[in-house]
This record gives C-alpha cells, sequence and structure tokens, in this order.
C-alpha cells in the first residue's frame, strides 16, 4: 500500500483475470440465435449467411439507404 502522492509499482496493482471460455467451432449451434458464430453454424453457403446477416440488420445494404435518402 502506498502513501498520498507514492505510485504503486505493477507488481501492487492486483489486475481482475477474465475468465474467458472457448467455443469450438463444431458446438456454434448451441450458442444463442443472435450470435454470429451462431448463424454461420446454420447456413453452408455464404450467399445463404450473407442474407440471414441482412435479415437480422448485421449488414445495411447501401443501395436501400441512398434509396431513402433520396
Amino acid at each position: 500500500m502506498t502513501s498520498v502522492g507514492e505510485v504503486d509499482t505493477p507488481s501492487e496493482i492486483a489486475k481482475p483475470k477474465k475468465q474467458t471460455s472457448i467455443i469450438k467451432s463444431k458446438d456454434w449451434d448451441t450458442l444463442q440465435t443472435d450470435s454470429l458464430r451462431y448463424m454461420y453454424s446454420q447456413n453452408s453457403a455464404p450467399t445463404a449467411i450473407y442474407n440471414e446477416m441482412v435479415k437480422a440488420g448485421y449488414i445495411l445494404k447501401l443501395s436501400d439507404i441512398l434509396q431513402k435518402a433520396g
């Protein structure tokens, strides 16, 4: 512990440790339905993944935005 005006050294500062878990790609279908990894696991074709992400609002089509602004 330091007094007023003194600086803690890095070894004196306690940093909380984050617990992260790794989810393997074979288990992505168990994630929440709004997870991008879940969406990827449900579609095999890139166009299907793209279309799902557009429907979910993750991808905005520039042509639609320009048409509304236009």
